[in-house]
């Protein structure tokens, strides 16, 4: 079993149980004991889990004190975090990075670990404070830049003009974008953020759509993009991928990358 399987198999344990056993996890996954610490070591190092005597025990995500932005993390917390770990894969050393300021990319940036020399452009307090505290930690180097404009009280991020118009300013390698609705029609949000998401698409060299499966063919306010303006959309296995939407992503040639969370 892949090192990947391995360690969705420990979350989900300990998410499910609030502890995981060593030795048990290493009977079940037909692996030594060895391999399923070095597993839960790799968690720790992306606060994940902590150790406690003889396995780990799921950490709590850093959370802000707003019920808004606390439901939405925890809403299929699971899926997010097999969707962030897939996400926070692709960044290399030296790239510049930005991404929104939604739960899905609040929970990719706390997967992110052993990367060098990476630059975060952000419009997100909450998601800034994640990385400089892994860089300060030393698990991450590089630097990140919190772009100017008002901050909108429930997302700690900004998306007025001023915002928009410092991100004018830079190029990424990589952006990742969360989104509230996803099908073959369109991708949407609940809120104008989406004019911003437009601008960090544009300044982007490759997009990714990271959002979990629940936000298919719901319904939303604003409709900021295509599903085929993005080279990769990550989804999770829990509800099923309309024909029609696979089918418009394999025309486009956009990547689709479906994660198991299960």
């Amino acid at each position: 079993m892949q090192a990947i399987k391995r360690q969705e198999y420990l979350l989900e344990k300990a998410r499910k149980n609030s502890f995981v056993s060593i030795p048990e996890s290493a009977k079940n996954l037909g692996v030594s004991i060895e391999t399923v610490r070095r597993d839960i070591n790799t968690l720790c190092a992306k606060n994940l889990l902590k150790k406690i005597h003889g396995g780990a025990a799921p950490v709590k995500l850093p959370i802000r004190k707003d019920p808004g932005f606390l439901t939405r993390i925890h809403d299929n917390q699971q899926a997010k975090i097999t969707i962030g770990m897939e996400g926070a894969r692709m960044i290399r050393d030296g790239d510049v990075v930005s991404m929104d300021g939604g739960a899905t990319c609040y929970v990719l940036a706390s997967c992110i670990s052993d990367v060098r020399n990476v630059t975060f452009i952000l419009n997100s307090l909450p998601i800034a404070t994640i990385l400089l505290d892994k860089i300060a930690d030393g698990e991450i180097t590089g630097r990140v830049i919190l772009l100017g404009g008002e901050l909108d009280p429930e997302s700690r991020g900004g998306y007025d003009l001023a915002a928009a118009d410092a991100l004018s300013r830079y190029h990424f390698d990589i952006v990742f974008i969360s989104c509230t609705s996803l099908s073959a029609d369109g991708v949407a949000n609940s809120t104008l953020s989406g004019v911003f998401m437009q601008h960090l698409m544009e300044q982007s060299a490759v997009s990714v759509l990271v959002t979990d499966s629940d936000k298919i063919g719901q319904s939303s306010v604003y409709t900021f993009a295509k599903p085929t303006d993005f080279d990769r959309i990550i989804i999770d296995n829990k509800k099923p991928c309309p024909s029609d939407l696979k089918e418009l992503l394999e025309s486009a040639d956009t990547e689709l990358t479906i994660v198991s969370c299960t």
